[in-house]
Order: C-alpha cells, then sequence, then structure tokens
C-alpha cells in the first residue's frame, strides 16, 4: 500500500512538472508574429559608434514572406523589394532577389513596439534599432 502511494505520488509529480514546462513553453515569444508591419529605424551604429548620417531607413515586413526596404537620404531615396524568412527563432534572413544578395540579422530584442538587431560582416558590425509605425 505503502509503495503504490508513493508511486501515484511520483505519477502526479510527474504530471505536474509536464504541465509546468508546457505552460513555460507556450509563454515563450514567437518572434516572427511581431514583425509584420513597418518599422522605422530610430538608432544606427557601426562597429559599436554612432552614425550619424541623415537617413531614414524604412523595414517592412509582410504576412506573407515579402519584404520593403526605404532608405532615404536627404536628396533621394533607394527602394529595395525581397523576401524574408525566420531561419530560427533568433535571424531573420533577407534576401534582394535583384541583386542575389541575402543578409542575416541577429534579433538582440523585440516586442509589438520595439526592434533591435545586429549583423556582422567582414570588417563591420552593424547594430539597428527600429521602432514600429
Amino acid at each position: 500500500m505503502i509503495q503504490q502511494k508513493a508511486s501515484i505520488q511520483s505519477i502526479v509529480y510527474l504530471l505536474l512538472l509536464l504541465l509546468l514546462f508546457t505552460n513555460i513553453s507556450s509563454c515563450k515569444n514567437n518572434h516572427q508574429d511581431y514583425l509584420p508591419g513597418t518599422w522605422e529605424m530610430t538608432e544606427y551604429r557601426i562597429n559599436h559608434f554612432d552614425e550619424h548620417e541623415d537617413i531614414e531607413v524604412t523595414w517592412t515586413f509582410m504576412e506573407d514572406g515579402t519584404f520593403s526596404q526605404l532608405i532615404t537620404y536627404p536628396r533621394h531615396e533607394v527602394p529595395e523589394s525581397g523576401i524574408w524568412v525566420m531561419q530560427d527563432e533568433q535571424t531573420i534572413m533577407i534576401e534582394y532577389p535583384h541583386n542575389n544578395m541575402k543578409v542575416e540579422w541577429k534579433i538582440v530584442y523585440i516586442d509589438n513596439a520595439l526592434l533591435k538587431v545586429e549583423h556582422t560582416t567582414p570588417g563591420f558590425f552593424v547594430e539597428r534599432s527600429f521602432k514600429k509605425q
């Protein structure tokens, strides 16, 4: 009888742990859910130094996987388009088909209003912060 009671307690503890683990896993943010929409760049750093160029960058992620980027310089604008995919929970891959370029951005932070990403390429470490419009 004591052994049976210990087995039942073990099963109850196991079920409680399983339930707890399931709840914790379901609370984890899915970054892909936050991305769709238009993001305006608020901060830009290269190699850990603030960039003070007079440019504006806007990223738009569509739910269908398409992407657009608008870079506004003082005298002209440069529109770009492409596709985006989440390679994993922390990495956005943006592909620009017209020039066959792919850029991986690591998500440092994201919520429904703020996006912070970084990108490393030979000789450069780029950090960008965006606010959702």
